[in-house]
């Protein structure tokens, strides 16, 4: 099944090539990363796998580093990029409707997903670009700019 999903998606890309087109070959990956069958895809994205039904559920820090939504599978998609693949992830947030609530959640997501170097993708243009401009103000999008994990640092050491 991979190698006629990888066959597959080959075909997709050589085609639009053939036609003029520049491919952006999107796929979502629900928990999954297969670096040889995707390796004709530009972007893997996940986010359903993590919802927020209500602002009393616990936030992405909360749950960062316990079950499915923990730092290994989030890691996992972060890591993506050495395979040529953006990582983007899709928000869950529920509660869109009670915006203190919805603030909150949103950073809490923002703040994990970022020190992953996973684009978090919202269906609220305010949210996305609040946090572009971030990046931007610390220069964190020029080109020599190198992203290194937390996990990789020896520095700081826990107790």
């Amino acid at each position: 099944m991979l190698l006629g999903m990888r066959e597959k998606l080959k075909r997709i890309r050589q085609v639009m090539l053939d036609n003029g087109k520049r491919p952006v070959i999107w796929l979502h990956t629900t928990a999954k990363m297969y670096p040889h069958a995707f390796a004709f895809a530009d972007i893997v994205s996940d986010g359903e796998s993590v919802l927020f039904e209500k602002p009393t559920d616990p936030d992405w820090v909360d749950i960062w580093g316990k079950g499915k939504a923990g730092s290994d599978w989030i890691r996992g998609l972060s890591r993506s990029q050495k395979f040529g693949f953006v990582p983007a992830f899709l928000n869950y947030i529920r509660f869109w409707n009670q915006p203190a609530a919805y603030g909150k959640a949103l950073r809490a997501m923002y703040g994990v997903l970022a020190i992953h170097d996973i684009i978090p993708l919202t269906n609220d243009a305010a949210s996305e670009s609040w946090f572009e401009n971030i990046k931007k103000d610390y220069d964190i999008t020029s080109r020599g700019v190198e992203f290194k994990g937390f996990w990789e640092q020896t520095a700081i050491q826990p107790d």
